[in-house]
């Protein structure tokens, strides 16, 4: 069973209260300035983070699943648009051995897949057994995309 969420930013406060960091969280994607540079930003008064991301989408074929354990990963989507592959664990081959430093695994995922297309002002968010394979272009149409992913732990 696949339990991600994908919402707009303006219905997100509907989910605050599924993490005892999410609000502090949400609210800081409500006030995000495009302009902040790409990298890590810690979230005030919570263990929570966000990594600001720039970069082209590309096919999908070219990208693989992740997961991770120790973190609920918010993908936000600031600018651009992008195409986010979902799946179920139990359907796709383990790529690698589980990276407990940098927490995440990668496996097979070009068949068996769910699309889920992100506008700007979208996010997901994706529980540590959901499968993620984020980045992929919409109809093989490369876009310039301004993303915050907030790293959650859980």
């Amino acid at each position: 069973m696949e339990v991600m969420i994908f919402t707009s930013l303006a219905h997100a406060d509907r989910y605050a209260t599924l993490h005892p960091d999410f609000a502090k969280c949400l609210a800081y994607l409500k006030t995000f300035d495009p302009g902040t540079p790409a990298g890590r930003h810690d979230i005030e008064g919570t263990r929570a983070y966000a990594l600001i991301q720039h970069y082209e989408t590309a096919p999908a074929a070219t990208k693989r699943l992740e997961a991770h354990r120790n973190v609920i990963d918010i993908q936000f989507l600031a600018s651009g648009n992008e195409i986010i592959q979902t799946s179920p664990p139990r359907s796709q081959k383990a790529l690698t051995d589980y990276d407990e430093k940098d927490d995440y695994q990668l496996f097979d995922g070009n068949s068996g897949v769910s699309d889920c297309g992100l506008q700007a002002g979208e996010l997901a968010i994706f529980f540590p057994e959901d499968l993620h394979k984020p980045g992929c272009a919409l109809a093989d149409q490369p876009s310039s995309v301004i993303k915050v992913v907030v790293k959650v732990p859980v």
